[in-house]
This record gives C-alpha cells, structure tokens and sequence, in this order.
C-alpha cells in the first residue's frame, strides 16, 4: 500500500463537494507550490474554457489540441493565438478519462517544473476526483432540470382552467411571460394577433427573421425550437426566442428574450408544447360539449314543438264503434302518424309511417297532422292526391309516406279505403282473417290516381290496422293470435294488452309502435 505526505491545500482537493470549488482549491494548492502563471479550464467535447471563477491569461475557448492535448509528461512548448490574444503554453495536463477529459490546466512559464512534478505524482488520484464531482453535478443538473419541469408543470395548472381557446392564448401568454420572465411574447392563432410589450405591427414592420417579418416566419413554424441571435430589429434588443407550436388549431407562440436559467431543452419544449395542446384540446372539447348542450336544449324544445302535433292515444265516442288508436314512439320523436276524426255517424281515419327515423321523419309527421285536420271530412281520395302532390313538390328526396287512410259509415257498416304501399290491414270476423290492401305506391314517390275500395265489416268484428314497427316483435299471425286473446275486451285495452305483450322493454323499444282497432 503506498502513502503520501500531502500538504493542507492539496487534501482539501479531494474534499470538494462540486467542480466549482475544486477549480478553487486546485488553484490555491498550485499558487502555495509556486507553479508560476497558470489557467485553469473547463472541457466540454473538444472545446476549453477558462474556468470563470479564476483569474485567466484569456477569455477565449479554444481546441483541446491547441492547447496541447493529450499533455502529460512532455513538454507542449507552444505559441497559442487567437485575434489580439496571444499566451505561450509550457506544460498542459488533462483530468477525467483519457479519452474524455473534463479539466484542464495549462503553465504559461518555465517555472512550473515543482508543480509539474507533483501533478504527475497525484494525475490517477485528481483524474478520479474530477470524474466524481463531474458525476455528481451532473446528477444535481439532472435533479434541477427535473425539478423544474415538475415545478413549471403545477404551476401550468393555470393554462387548463381556461374553458376556451382565446381564453388559453391569454392565459398562456400571460404565464410564459412571467415562467420565462420573457421580454415580450405573442402569439398567432388563424392570422389573428395576441399580444403582451408587442404590436401586431411590429411582427411585420419591425422584426425579421432570415430576411422575412417575424409575422410571415411565425405562421410557417410547425414545431416548438429555441433559438438565439437570430432575430434582427432596430427597435428591439433581441437576444433569443422561444417558438412554441400547437399542432391542433395552428397556434403559435413568441417568447422574446427568455432568462437562461429557464432556457428550454428539447424535452423542455415538447413538454410546453404537449401542455398547451392539452389545454387547446380541452377548450375545444368544452366547447363542444357547451355546444351540444345548446343543441339538446333547443332539440328538446323542437320534440315538444313537434309532439303537439302528434297524439298517442285517440279513443272517441262513437255509440256504434269501438274505437281506439294509439302511437308510442321508440324514440323522443317518432316517424308514425295516427289520428280519427268523427262527424254524422262517419269515421275518418288514417295510420301512417314517415321512411326514416328521428327528427326528419318527425316532421313530415306534422305535415300529416295539418292535412288530415285541415281537410275536414272531404273526400279521402282528394286528401291523399294533395298530399302526394304536396310532398312531391318539395322534393324531399328519399322521403316517402305510406299509410292507409279510410273512411267508416257507421250505420251501413261500409269501410272506403285507401291503401298507400303499408302493411295490409286485417277484418278478424271469429277465425275468418281478411286483409286490405291495394296496389297503390306509397307518397311522396310519384304521382298516381289512387283508387278507393269499399268493404263491409261484419257485426262483431274488429278491424286492425298497424305500421311495421310491430312486425319488428312478432309476424302477422303472432299478432292476430294475440288480439284474439282480447276478443272480449274493449279495443283500448286488447290494444294497450297487445303492447305489453309485444314490447316487454319500453326502454330499448325497437322502433314506432302504432296501431288502430275497431269493434262494430
């Protein structure tokens, strides 16, 4: 085991808590052993610079090779110049690894032999102190950094509270001005200017970047970078700039002149950037969700509107009838249509089914319900031609209507009908099944001379007209065995019974459920 006698000022080297001070207590040991002029240096790669703390015979950085690189036992002997600068280097030694140095110190005289001596003597101990303190600042620049960003993180907490996107451009601007402590800042959102200590004039009058106003290189930039003295204006002092880009709705951020210590790295910015994003995206969405809101408010009203035009159930007093209707749409609006209308012993019906779900079949709906009130009791022929007439006019396109429409004399126990292109009805007379029908299309298709059929009911009957919604449960026999079932109820609960045979879920309801039974 080999030991030294080594002075205070050398033991105090190794016992340096950061490369700072080593730089200091280096430079007192090397003065207390008369090494005449000297300079300590900093290395980073390839490049030296005096160390900052410590007097130096330059200012300047220079080549690890100009300076004599790789150093150690033999004599560099050389000339170094630099503009008006000029030192002579007699000796260097390099510390750290051997193929990475991380200080450096070059004698400027001949008058160093003592500390050269001593400095070859203890090179493998100092070497290892070096890479040690350079570890260890490194890990406390990693911890800084880091803490920074978390730092920078809560308080970036202030961008997401902004519930819409002009609101994050203010409030962003205000906080980088005041993170980054930045001169001035702006920002370009779809051409339109934020500014705080700028003009939108001067992005275009008196700022360039690359021989461009700021204002043209600021809407090309499609990624957040730093950059340093590239800005030129006779108005400003500019040193820096901090871009930041948000992808999502184009917008661009200019910090002007940023303090150092918060000048960001790359993993820096694309952490600035993923915030504001963040915070764009959440206005958007928020105001998506406002819009909607809006939206569901004012379709909520629309289905009311729509509604009152549309009745669910229709049972009127008919001495010689039966008669009961019902609509139960699947939805908030539905597309079927049923209504009755009475007057001297006459019965004028209609069941109907708009193509279509939703608010756009609901409102042909309406267009049913102010036909067949407006018409009185005028022939149903000449109801259904202006109907059909009405709609092809207006062109709805793929809209069409199919419906039965008829028209009972309750006295002769006759039934004029009109079938446009729906389900057929059913006479349940006992176990005799008889369905109407005709080969008429349905409206809104083309136009046609509809023809009107007449049957007679049987006393004791029941007669059933329905839309397709029903078939979506049970087929036509299904049904009629059913409403069989009921033979001996009124028409309104063999309807109502039919319902909840059919439909055991109101709440995933398939689709329109509608239907009209008669007893004579």
């Amino acid at each position: 085991m080999q030991f030294f006698n080594i002075s205070q000022n050398l033991f105090n080297i190794f016992f340096t808590d950061s490369l700072e001070n080593f730089y200091k207590e280096f430079s007192k040991w090397l003065g207390s052993i008369d090494s005449g002029e000297f300079t300590l240096w900093s290395v980073t790669g390839s490049v030296c610079q005096p160390v900052s703390c410590l007097p130096s015979k330059t200012t300047g950085s220079f080549d690890i090779y100009e300076l004599g690189y790789p150093g150690g036992t033999n004599a560099v002997n050389h000339q170094v110049s630099y503009f008006d600068e000029s030192f002579y280097i007699s000796r260097a030694f390099f510390f750290g690894r051997k193929d990475y140095p991380i200080c450096a110190v070059t004698f400027h005289d001949h008058n160093c032999q003592n500390a050269a001596d001593q400095i070859e003597k203890y090179s493998e101990y100092i070497s290892k102190r070096v890479r040690e303190l350079s570890a260890s600042d490194k890990s406390m620049d990693l911890y800084v950094d880091y803490q920074k960003k978390v730092d920078f993180v809560k308080k970036a907490g202030v961008i997401f509270k902004a519930l819409e996107v002009e609101s994050v451009i203010s409030v962003s601007l205000a906080f980088f001005a005041e993170v980054f402590s930045a001169d001035a800042v702006c920002a370009l959102q779809k051409d339109k200017f934020y500014g705080i200590g700028l003009e939108e004039s001067d992005l275009t009058q008196n700022i360039f970047i690359d021989n461009m106003p700021m204002h043209q290189y600021l809407s090309q930039i499609s990624a957040t970078e730093f950059t340093e003295h590239m800005g030129y204006s006779l108005k400003f002092n500019i040193q820096n700039i901090f871009f930041v880009y948000e992808e999502t709705c184009g917008l661009r951020f200019a910090l002007f002149n940023v303090m150092p210590d918060v000048v960001p790295d790359r993993e820096f910015s694309a952490l600035v950037s993923q915030i504001v994003s963040i915070a764009v995206e959440n206005a958007l969405n928020h105001e998506d969700m406002t819009r909607f809101k809006v939206e569901e408010t004012e379709m909520s009203h629309t289905v009311d509107i729509l509604n009152r035009f549309v009745v669910n159930k229709v049972n009127p007093s008919v001495d010689t009838c039966d008669i009961f209707a019902m609509n139960c749409p699947a939805k908030k609006a539905g597309g079927d249509f049923v209504d009755i209308k009475t007057e001297d012993g006459k019965i004028k019906f209609c069941i109907a089914d708009v193509c279509g779900k939703g608010y756009s079949a609901a409102i042909l709906t309406v267009v049913l319900s102010v036909f067949f009130s407006g018409k009185n009791l005028m022939d149903i022929k000449d109801i259904i031609q202006d109907l059909n007439s009405f709609l092809l006019n207006k062109n709805f396109g793929d809209k069409f209507i199919t419906g039965f429409f008829g028209e009972l004399d309750t006295e002769k126990r006759t039934l004029k009908y009109i079938y446009c292109g729906h389900e057929p009805a059913v006479l349940i007379d006992g176990n005799n099944i008889t369905t109407l029908k005709s080969e008429n299309l349905p409206l809104g298709i083309m136009p046609e001379d509809y023809t009107v059929k007449t049957t007679v009911i049987p006393k004791g009957a029941t007669f059933f007209a329905y839309t397709d919604g029903l078939l979506e449960y049970s087929d036509l026999d299904g049904i009629i065995t059913l409403l069989q079932q009921s033979k001996d109820s009124t028409s309104q609960t063999a309807a109502e019974n039919l319902y909840a045979a059919l439909v055991t879920d109101p709440e995933t309801q398939k689709d329109d459920f509608t239907c009209i039974l008669m007893k004579l």
